[in-house]
């Protein structure tokens, strides 16, 4: 007889989880630690805005498609390279958005909760919350986004004059007594340097056709090929290999991709910067 055992980890586990998991498991036994993330891990901040304010704003979590759609496309209207993330991506597509913001080809992701559970991006500096979640725990979800590791991080949210019951309850379950601060949004400010340093490249091949890392540099730093110090990150799936390159160097990177061979194959190669 095969043995097994179950594992279940979470931020937070509400009482219906908990209920469900004891339904489910055979004298399950729950370990839980002391402390959450302290206010010296992550700094919190809480604004105060209204409905208009809030387009001039760079921002991140939002609590529905159409907020994370408008709130993507002002951004790039203003110039600012950033991506989005919601639950009508097909997975392949959030796959790639999260490759990109992964390996620094963009630097803002603007995403519902899809991306609040589970995802962990190393080196995140920053959470902004467009909109206060609509239940406490995912609070606890998003902003643990950052500080990751002990390292330190912040957490922006704008609150809403009819959401102050929100922020009470935030205060509430994490045992702190937080307020909103007002925000001044009528001096200009200027955005610079946003562009992403790299962009992302991909080939058609990856894990089935034995393509490693090591090929993939190969392939770019042959002779009269590009320096490996402006190759990032390389990210293998099964059938697709991505690969984050210096935004100066794309153009040559993607003509040694697309012209040349990796285990004595020829690969599609593609430029992903939209």
């Amino acid at each position: 007889m095969v043995k097994h055992q179950t594992l279940c980890f979470s931020a937070t586990f509400s009482d219906e989880v908990k209920k469900l998991g004891r339904s489910l498991l055979n004298d399950p036994v729950e370990v839980t630690v002391e402390s959450q993330h302290s206010s010296e891990i992550i700094i919190q901040h809480f604004y105060k805005i209204n409905a208009q304010m809030k387009n001039k704003a760079v921002l991140i979590f939002c609590n529905t498609k159409d907020a994370c759609r408008r709130v993507s496309s002002d951004l790039k209207n203003s110039g600012i390279h950033c991506l989005e993330l919601h639950g009508d991506l097909e997975q392949r597509e959030r796959t790639e958005v999260l490759v990109r913001f992964s390996n620094g080809s963009t630097r803002i992701l603007v995403a519902t909760d899809v991306a609040a559970r589970g995802l962990d991006i190393e080196n995140l500096e920053m959470i902004i919350n467009y909109d206060l979640p609509f239940e406490t725990e995912t609070y606890i979800h998003r902003i643990g986004r950052t500080g990751r590791a002990g390292k330190e991080g912040l957490a922006f949210s704008f609150v809403k004059a009819n959401e102050d019951f929100r922020l009470n309850e935030i205060n509430e379950f994490t045992n702190n007594s937080f307020n909103s601060k007002d925000l001044n949004l009528d001096k200009k400010i200027e955005i610079s340097n946003l562009e992403p340093s790299f962009i992302t490249l991909s080939i058609n091949g990856g894990r089935k056709n034995k393509i490693s890392p090591g090929d993939v540099l190969g392939a770019l730093t042959i002779q009269d090929g590009i320096s490996g110090k402006d190759v990032g990150r390389i990210d293998r799936q099964d059938n697709l290999t991505f690969v984050a390159v210096k935004r100066n160097v794309s153009e040559r990177a993607f003509s040694l991709l697309e012209n040349g061979k990796i285990k004595g194959r020829k690969f599609k190669a593609m430029i992903n910067d939209l």
